[in-house]
């Protein structure tokens, strides 16, 4: 999809769910967290959450020092299954 793209289509449709959960590391493709952070993905999702308001529950989460890896997706899964389903 083009950058930006996303966003035209979260303004343009209403989002039909009763819970949405959104991740992001603050490192997505970087391979350490020893590099500089990516401002520009965290945007994104603060940006696509504004667009999304709605009749639903939307959770994000921003992981300090989170890649763009499975190890960090399974960190962060508990919590998004806690939010969809419950406990």
């Amino acid at each position: 999809m083009a950058k930006g793209a996303i966003f035209k289509l979260l303004k343009r449709r209403r989002v039909k769910a009763d819970k949405i959960y959104m991740g992001i590391g603050t490192h997505e493709g970087l391979s350490t967290c020893d590099q500089a952070a990516n401002e520009d993905a965290v945007d994104d999702l603060r940006r696509a959450v504004e667009l999304m308001s709605g009749n639903f529950k939307l959770y994000d989460e921003v992981e300090e020092c989170g890649l763009h890896s499975e190890n960090d997706w399974a960190r962060r899964l508990p919590t998004t299954l806690i939010h969809l389903f419950g406990n």
